[in-house]
């Protein structure tokens, strides 16, 4: 980035730092993700720190320093106010946020994922339950675009196309039966589970489908929870991301809610 830049943003986080400073972490449509730091200052009837609350979509005027980046002037694209008025709905945005956060590099451009998020926000808000469905087709396609994507079509050892009836997230895709079975007893429990047909298609059909697809599908409870289950273990795994901060208050408000989307619905063999 070079001089005084106009950019398309999304706030990840803000907090503050020495001398009534802010830095705001933003996902940005030209260079990826940025940190800036800025004044604390009143305009109009927002402060700054209002207009770069977490969740907004900003157009930000930014200039770059020799050894970091200052926010002069940001305006509202878009709230996403809704975010706030729903407590399951903000935490699903919260933990997409700083899943985000977590695996996207500073000063790296992400335009596809800029995009995949704004997306996902807007329909997040636009949503009235079943948000699960919508945060799954969010990560298999940012797994996507970090460059992870899992192999579907065929057995990732031996090439069968057949007898695919588990998933190695290891490997990064099936296993076929015979596969399967030369495998050591140790190897046995590394995180491979047992999937059916019908859970292989429908991971398949959200990676080959944009994630405006989803902006009404829902799936069942049961499939949501077994999807899940190999999603997250394929990005702790893949992408070096443990358990969230975020989706423990998640899971913590679906048990306070007498539901869950979550669980170990499938067999680990």
């Amino acid at each position: 980035m070079a001089g005084n830049v106009m950019v398309e943003a999304v706030v990840l986080r803000q907090f503050s730092i020495a001398n009534g400073r802010k830095m705001v972490v933003l996902l940005t449509d030209r260079y990826g993700k940025i940190s800036t730091g800025m004044w604390e200052r009143t305009k109009g009837k927002k402060t700054r720190t209002e207009v770069t609350a977490p969740f907004s979509h900003i157009r930000a005027r930014i200039i770059a320093r020799r050894n970091s980046y200052d926010l002069l002037h940001a305006e509202i694209v878009r709230t996403h106010y809704e975010l706030g008025e729903d407590v399951e709905k903000y935490l699903y945005a919260s933990y997409a946020l700083e899943l985000t956060d977590r695996v996207v590099s500073e000063n790296v451009p992400v335009p596809e994922i800029f995009r995949l998020l704004s997306e996902f926000l807007d329909m997040l808000c636009a949503r009235s339950g079943k948000y699960l469905t919508l945060l799954i087709a969010y990560e298999i396609h940012l797994l996507d675009q970090m460059g992870v994507r899992a192999e579907l079509s065929h057995c990732v050892s031996c090439g069968r196309p057949d007898e695919l009836q588990w998933f190695s997230v290891p490997d990064g895709g099936l296993l076929c039966r015979a596969c399967r079975k030369k495998l050591s007893e140790k190897q046995q429990e590394r995180l491979i589970y047992r999937v059916d047909f019908g859970i292989i298609r429908t991971i398949e059909y959200f990676m080959n489908h944009n994630l405006k697809t989803f902006r009404n599908a829902a799936l069942k409870e049961q499939t949501a929870g077994k999807i899940q289950e190999v999603v997250r273990q394929y990005l702790a795994y893949h992408l070096d991301i443990r358990k969230l901060k975020s989706e423990g208050f998640l899971e913590e408000e679906q048990k306070n809610a007498g539901r869950s989307e979550h669980g170990d619905y499938i067999r680990k063999n």
